[in-house]
């Protein structure tokens, strides 16, 4: 029994050794980025659940905008019609950034220029 109570204690350690450490993946990758940060609001399809965000697939207009200007808007987040994108440029490295918008233009939109 008291064998059964120190296995289960050791388990616990290593599953939340686990979590605190996360998943063995490449955050820099785009899409490991938009899945971690962006798709509560944008959505797992890119359209802003249900207005809820920005629509990437069918929001032309701001799909249209130069690479530049939609990094800043990720680096420093602004307050619009539908609500608030956040700033993350001090959460997100700045490679990380230009890999979650090339994901968001090669999934949703067009191609990076």
């Amino acid at each position: 029994m008291r064998l059964a109570k120190h296995i289960q204690a050791i388990l616990v350690v290593l599953f939340l050794a686990g979590v605190a450490c996360g998943p063995s993946t490449n955050t820099n990758s785009g899409e490991s980025v938009y899945q971690m940060y962006c798709v509560s609001c944008h959505g797992t399809d890119g359209k802003g659940n249900r207005g809820y965000a920005a629509d990437f697939v069918n929001d032309k207009e701001r799909m249209s905008k130069s690479d530049e200007e939609l990094l800043n808007s990720i680096r420093d987040g602004f307050r619009g019609t539908m609500g608030q994108m956040p700033r993350w440029k001090n959460k997100l490295s700045e490679k990380e950034i230009i890999s979650v918008l090339k994901y968001i233009r090669e999934t949703f939109g067009k191609s990076v220029e």
